[in-house]
Formats: structure tokens, sequence, C-alpha cells
């Protein structure tokens, strides 16, 4: 898996919603079923992590990390997704 996250963090040339996607199936072992249908509402956000609602506990993004970094900036965007 380590080889795989480094490539997906690296590779600027993929769009950023397929490099998120990408990143927390491999970090969270979600299917990408349930990685489409998260909105900005699964995405929160404290002063120093970005949680996501995966399921009940939220899961916590490792910080700091390019997911994390891109989560913001998709929600910043007001999209993940759509």
């Amino acid at each position: 898996m380590g080889c795989r996250l480094r490539r997906v963090l690296s590779n600027d040339a993929a769009p950023l919603r397929i490099r998120v996607a990408a990143s927390l199936v491999l970090l969270f072992a979600q299917p990408l079923t349930r990685i489409v249908c998260l909105t900005t509402d699964d995405s929160l956000h404290d002063c120093q992590q970005v949680h996501l609602r995966l399921g009940d506990p939220t899961s916590s993004l490792p910080t700091p990390s390019p997911t994390s970094s891109w989560i913001t900036s998709a929600r910043s965007r007001l999209t993940l997704w759509r």
C-alpha cells in the first residue's frame, strides 16, 4: 500500500478529486462506492484536525498530509465529488 499511496500523493497529473478518492480508499479501506457518496457535510474541521464521517466515530486524517490539505481545499470550493 505504501508504494501505491506514494504514487497517488505525487501524481500531480491526476485531478484533485481522483487523488482524494484514491488516497481515502488506500488509507481507510473504504469501498469507492462509499467514498463517492461523501459530501462537504461529511468533512469536519477543527483548529488542527480534519475528520471524515465514514462511520461512528468519525475518522481523523493524518496531519499534516496532502490528503487533509486536499479535503480542506475541496471543501473551501463547496464540493467534494459533485
